[in-house]
């Protein structure tokens, strides 16, 4: 049996990077997409790279995700 290949693309990374965080694998490819086009309008609305605003989502994910797990930031409640 082939050992399973790392994600090579963005897409690929960020469906896996979904899927690690509990998404379904079904709906995992088009959340990728919509976060990716997010990106890409945050990054043209406020004039900084591409990478930074995919990051600041994923990080805002990640955040809910702990969030619901228990696990608050200790600036839970704060905006």
């Amino acid at each position: 049996m082939a050992e399973p290949q790392e994600p090579n693309t963005e897409l690929e990374k960020v469906r896996h990077w979904l899927v690690s965080c509990g998404c379904p694998p079904a709906r995992s490819l088009e959340m990728a997409q919509h976060l990716i086009r997010r990106a890409d309008q945050l990054a043209r609305q406020h004039n900084r790279p591409r990478h930074e605003a995919l990051e600041h989502l994923l990080r805002l994910i990640a955040q809910a995700r702990s969030w619901q797990g228990g696990g608050a930031p200790s600036n839970r409640g704060t905006l």
